[in-house]
């Protein structure tokens, strides 16, 4: 059945990719390894026949492409491989890694009509456009220490209209104004697992708390706080800044918890502590402060 749906996708496709994307479903029927980019190719064409939407253009370097979602149109120009741009998305279209947590937002007797929410580890901005869509009215902080990065939201939040969109060119951690450095981590080539590491050299980028995101943004509460932030999640949630007061101030947490690099019963612990209820577990975690008062 899936294999029926790429055939017919194929006409939303460009004709160059046709015989990869063939490629990639004979090599899985006979249970032959594939690589990167067959795993890439692949997940765009699920993007596509997800939202039902249109591949403009397809290079090394590039993907141009449309689709509609809660009635909006919408254009993206994301960056190939060794970029995580693609596979994003596919973690938000098709895995629909968010889902839970904006259909629990949107039906939460809190919400009001206009939200707040923090992206911390915004990468090019791609949950901002989904909230965005799912909340037209939200003002969204957006929290990325990679200036590649967030020119490729300016130029999406162009093509897209969105607006009161806040960007800190920052890494995420407990104390504000350290110098700190981007790190490739353990994860390869590309921008998927970029780590924010402290330095004792002087840096033009600089570290920032998550009280100081919200002084700055005007936010009297945080109705989502997403975290993606590589391992630096453990550093944030079990730092001083992280208090009473704060955790008064959000309603959800979606969280996901780097395993291989910090203690996840530590962070449970310390949420649970704040009166943070775990909701939803899978790769994102959405945790609920049950006594949220908006």
């Amino acid at each position: 059945m899936r294999f029926i749906k790429v055939v017919f996708a194929l006409g939303k496709i460009p004709s160059n990719l046709w015989g990869a994307i063939l490629l990639f479903y004979f090599k899985k029927i006979f249970f032959i390894k594939v690589n990167d980019k067959d795993a890439n190719i692949k997940k765009i064409t699920s993007c596509i026949i997800e939202t039902n939407g249109k591949i403009e253009s397809f290079t090394e370097r590039n993907v141009n492409l449309t689709f509609k979602i809660e009635q909006k149109t919408v254009k993206l120009n994301l960056r190939n491989l060794p970029y995580s741009d693609v596979g994003i998305l596919h973690e938000l279209l098709v895995q629909k890694e968010y889902e839970r947590l904006f259909f629990l937002t949107q039906n939460s007797p809190n919400t009001l009509s206009t939200i707040n929410i923090i992206d911390a580890g915004s990468n090019i901005g791609l949950f901002t456009l989904l909230a965005k869509l799912h909340f037209p009215n939200s003002k969204i902080a957006l929290v990325e220490p990679d200036a590649d990065a967030i020119t490729q939201f300016h130029e999406m939040a162009k093509s897209n209209n969105l607006t009161n969109c806040y960007v800190f060119k920052n890494g995420l951690l407990n104390i504000s104004e350290l110098n700190v450095n981007i790190s490739e981590g353990i994860r390869g080539p590309g921008n998927a697992g970029f780590v924010i590491e402290k330095s004792n050299k002087q840096s033009t980028l600089k570290s920032i708390n998550l009280k100081d995101i919200i002084s700055a943004s005007n936010f009297e509460a945080v109705f989502i706080l997403k975290l993606d932030i590589e391992g630096a999640e453990q550093d944030v949630i079990l730092g001083d800044n992280f208090d009473e007061v704060l955790a008064q101030k959000i309603q959800y947490i979606a969280i996901e918890i780097h395993d291989d690099q910090v203690d996840r019963t530590l962070i449970e612990n310390r949420l649970n502590q704040l009166n943070f209820t775990k909701i939803d577990s899978n790769r994102v975690d959405v945790f609920k402060n049950i006594a949220f008062n908006s």
